[in-house]
């Protein structure tokens, strides 16, 4: 049963879901109508949904397949709290303005774990042959 997958998932629901909440109070406020550009924090609030949205799915996924695989407990902890930091730490920083640095800590700590969590998928998997 994946467990630690539902238990990092769930922030990451509430992630993307809170930052559409804010698009949707900041289109209805400054009357921003589809497809019409927005004002700076708009357009921050939107790349910042759209990134949690692109990135977070791959994640999670391979988080699960971890777990699936039975990783070591251990392991898939310590991926999933990075995952939520990583990815709350990256949309903070984009809202907040260009180049914050929790942006940066997000976006690397994001491509860390890609290539981490797809290291430790065919490691694992291998062991399992």
């Amino acid at each position: 049963m994946p467990l630690v997958t539902a238990l990092v998932a769930a922030p990451l629901l509430l992630l993307i879901a809170g930052l559409g909440v804010a698009i949707s109070g900041r289109r209805r406020r400054e009357g921003i109508g589809p497809g019409m550009a927005g004002d700076v924090a708009f357009t921050r609030l939107q790349r910042a949904h759209g990134n949690a949205i692109e990135l977070s799915p791959m994640l999670v996924l391979g988080l699960l397949l971890l777990e699936l695989l039975r990783g070591r407990s251990p392991v898939l902890i310590a991926f999933g709290v990075a995952i939520v930091v990583a990815r709350i730490a990256h949309a903070a920083g984009i809202v907040q303005r260009p180049r914050h640095p929790l942006h940066f800590l997000g976006a690397a700590l994001t491509y860390f774990l890609e290539i981490a969590l797809a290291i430790s998928l065919v490691l694992t998997a291998l062991r399992r042959f």
